[in-house]
């Protein structure tokens, strides 16, 4: 199979505490050493959403009482090319970027407790047509396309395995949505009465959509090792996806 080469249009980390959040942990300042660009606060919620640069990409952590996304993706200030979708490098420049971060806050010492872990990542392949795009996706699904006279497909499924080690029968779902999308860059002008100014040449890509989390079903709960742990096994089951596409 040609191995399309998939740039990363975001990548994520969702923890669910076992027991409700408390809000005030300075994960940010401890992640980054740094002040976020973006503080806001819902107290009766107990949600904190924080977002800064963070060297090529947008950094963003919002913590709930019984959720914590940490967001990799591109920043504010760039524009996508009429060939190229917003992004922050290829799989193998921006996980493990991603990577280092997520090593460094499962070391925090007021992590809680988890019930669930999930890694998510969407990525973008950019190709000529959309008809190239429904040939080099047909590789990757099990399900042969008539590239030329096809559009609006979407095509989910989730492979759940069963994993012996390091956590002996534990169920991880592999969910992932595959889908040609076409981009086009369209500049308004600001004002009373918005128009569009410029309509630049329009942009297609494969888009492949990838949650790989541990299976609500599963009766354990995940400390620092165990979700330190687990974490590569999500991550490598989401590359293995991306690379050899709709497998059991």
């Amino acid at each position: 199979m040609a191995q399309q080469v998939w740039l990363t249009e975001s990548l994520r980390l969702t923890l669910f505490p076992l027991t409700a959040l408390k809000p005030g942990g300075q994960w940010w300042l401890k992640l980054t050493g740094e002040l976020p660009i973006v503080h806001n606060e819902s107290p009766r919620q107990g949600i904190v959403h924080e977002e800064g640069p963070l060297d090529i990409a947008k950094l963003i952590l919002e913590t709930q009482p019984f959720r914590i996304d940490c967001h990799y993706a591109p920043r504010d200030d760039q524009s996508p090319s009429e060939k190229t979708p917003q992004n922050v490098g290829t799989t193998e420049q921006a996980v493990p970027s991603f990577r280092l971060l997520l090593d460094k806050l499962l070391t925090f010492s007021d992590l809680p407790e988890l019930s669930r872990i999930a890694f998510g990542v969407n990525l973008v392949s950019p190709v000529e047509s959309r008809a190239v795009g429904y040939e080099a996706m047909s590789r990757y699904v099990s399900i042969k396309l008539d590239a030329q006279n096809s559009s609006d497909f979407l095509y989910q499924i989730n492979r759940p395995r069963t994993i012996q080690a390091p956590i002996n029968g534990l169920r991880i779902n592999r969910l992932s949505r595959w889908s040609v999308m076409e981009c086009q860059i369209i500049q308004f002008q600001v004002g009373p009465q918005p128009k569009t100014l410029t309509t630049s040449g329009s942009s297609t890509a494969i888009r492949l959509e990838l949650d790989i989390n541990t299976a609500p079903e599963n009766s354990r709960t995940f400390g620092p090792r165990e979700t330190s742990s687990v974490l590569p096994i999500l991550i490598d089951f989401a590359l293995e996806l991306a690379k050899k596409g709709d497998i059991p």
